[in-house]
């Protein structure tokens, strides 16, 4: 009986290794993070599970680690996945969501860029 109550435990243990921890360090290499003193540690990881919860948004069968590299190299796609729009990056460009930008900051973004 203590082997039935115990499976379920220690499988949702590795399901959480698996899902998180290792991919984190697959796709972040976390393991090498050299971020140690103050909160550093929690910052960068925080910051980590944002990107992680972004590239896995979108729809595809695309690697996280794909994608990753994807959003280095697209601006499109990137901008996509910051402005949470479900994109991959082969598909067309989707139009914006919400208002158009005040003529303003639209002129310093596109400054910026």
């Amino acid at each position: 009986m203590l082997a039935a109550a115990l499976g379920p435990v220690v499988r949702s243990h590795w399901a959480i290794e698996n899902s998180l921890h290792w991919v984190l360090d697959m796709v972040f290499r976390d393991d090498e993070s050299r971020a140690r003193t103050n909160h550093a540690p929690t910052n960068f990881t925080t910051i980590k599970h944002m990107a992680l919860n972004l590239l896995r948004r979108p729809a595809g069968n695309q690697s996280v680690r794909a994608r990753r590299k994807a959003a280095s190299w697209d601006d499109d796609f990137l901008a996509a996945l910051l402005a949470a729009q479900n994109r991959s990056p082969d598909s067309p460009a989707m139009p914006p969501l919400g208002p158009p930008l005040p003529p303003a900051l639209d002129r310093l973004l596109g400054s910026l860029g």
